[in-house]
């Protein structure tokens, strides 16, 4: 099983489309910054570490739950592989 950007499962990843938050396409990388500053901009730089470790160590787990078959054996979406 894979999961979207934001850690929620992905039950077909085959047919299933990048998910960028808030319906933004990946030319609006900006805008998406711009609205990730305004989400968070109360949090201290500790607080934003400590998020960013554990986004880390989830995505390690995540990769290392699957062997490198799921990983690279086969395109998921569009022609690129889950790892």
């Amino acid at each position: 099983m894979s999961r979207c950007w934001n850690g929620s499962p992905s039950a077909n990843a085959a047919s299933s489309r990048i998910s960028w938050p808030g319906g933004l396409g990946w030319n609006q990388l900006g805008e998406l910054a711009q609205r990730f500053y305004a989400d968070h901009g109360e949090l201290t730089w500790p607080q934003l570490l400590d998020r960013l470790a554990r986004a880390e160590q989830g995505l390690i787990e995540l990769v290392s739950a699957h062997d490198d078959t799921e990983l690279y054996g086969a395109a998921t979406v569009h022609h690129h592989t889950a790892g």
